[in-house]
């Protein structure tokens, strides 16, 4: 069984990932847990939970343009901090 992380950002289309997690599923035979993990407050919930554990939050998405950004607007690596 696999799902996606991708589904707690608010800038993310949880329908979308989990219609590609579906459709991938019947590819390639292996359940997809369809989830959406922003409901129920569930973005400030990570946040809250990262700090007290002192998890690692990556403040970007891992493309090169989303790192380009981050470098370019400093105030949004306040954000998630």
């Amino acid at each position: 069984m696999v799902t996606s992380t991708l589904s707690i950002s608010p800038h993310k289309d949880a329908i979308m990932i989990n219609k590609i997690g579906k459709e991938l599923e019947q590819k390639y035979q292996v359940e997809f847990l369809v989830a959406n993990f922003k409901k129920r407050d569930g973005y400030r919930k990570s946040v809250e939970l990262s700090k007290v554990y002192g998890f690692y939050r990556q403040d970007y998405c891992g493309c090169v343009y989303s790192k380009k950004e981050k470098y370019r607007n400093p105030r949004r690596n306040k954000i998630h901090k």
